[in-house]
């Protein structure tokens, strides 16, 4: 499975968003409180990751979802931002990115929020 590439942020995880999937299932009574009952074992975390890059690194970047991951349909390995443990993240869709400063290629300075799922 592709990684996370060296050159880019390892742990910009400054203002990033990490939301469990509900895997509750709630049913409601014809008196008194819903039951519920958990739907599965094995949930699904978003992950709203905010990234500041240079130009460089912007390049790599869309190398890396373009080709390597064809345009975010394959999965990579990237460190959990709560247990710095190796694990399987997804896209949930392209990223969109901001200009942050001009100059030369080189120079510039890229801000996105990668919209981003861990797998069970």
């Amino acid at each position: 499975m592709p990684a996370w590439p060296a050159t880019l942020p390892q742990d910009q995880f400054l203002g990033l968003i990490d939301v469990d999937q509900d895997a509750v299932l709630r049913t409601p009574m014809d008196t008194g409180p819903p039951t519920r009952r958990n739907r599965f074992n094995a949930i699904t975390r978003t992950v709203d990751v905010p990234l500041t890059v240079d130009g460089a690194q912007r390049q790599t970047f869309d190398t890396f979802f373009r080709t390597t991951l064809k345009n975010g349909a394959l999965a990579f390995d990237w460190e959990d931002p709560v247990t710095d443990v190796i694990v399987s993240f997804a896209f949930r869709g392209p990223p969109s990115w901001v200009l942050l400063s001009g100059g030369a290629v080189s120079d510039r300075r890229w801000g996105s929020t990668l919209n981003l799922e861990i797998q069970p």
